[in-house]
């Protein structure tokens, strides 16, 4: 368990190291960081403020943003023919992380 907890622990360090140095607009696909998996892709979830054409009443913009975001990261691995296997974190919403996840596929 705690080498698992270490092995993701120094992923995240590459991956916020080389977030600094990058613009990310929509998403942003790494190779080559880690031996499980062959591509990590960042998804960047706009604040919910910036999303236009979405009423805060009537829909959860929060979720939507995730939606967004995942959509647009699953959509360029999917891109990838390379890549056989698509895992998707739950942005912390795991139904709306789902849901983008299935109608990007």
């Amino acid at each position: 368990s705690s080498g698992i907890n270490a092995e993701y622990g120094e992923l995240a360090s590459q991956l916020s190291e080389n977030i600094k140095i990058s613009t990310i607009k929509k998403c942003r696909t790494f190779y080559g960081m880690s031996s499980k998996y062959p591509a990590i892709t960042v998804a960047n979830i706009e604040k919910s403020s910036k999303l236009k054409g979405y009423d805060s009443v009537s829909r959860d913009v929060d979720a939507e943003a995730i939606r967004i975001a995942v959509g647009h990261a699953v959509t360029s691995l999917k891109s990838d023919p390379s890549i056989t296997e698509i895992v998707v974190d739950s942005s912390g919403n795991a139904k709306a992380s789902a849901e983008a996840t299935m109608l990007s596929l």
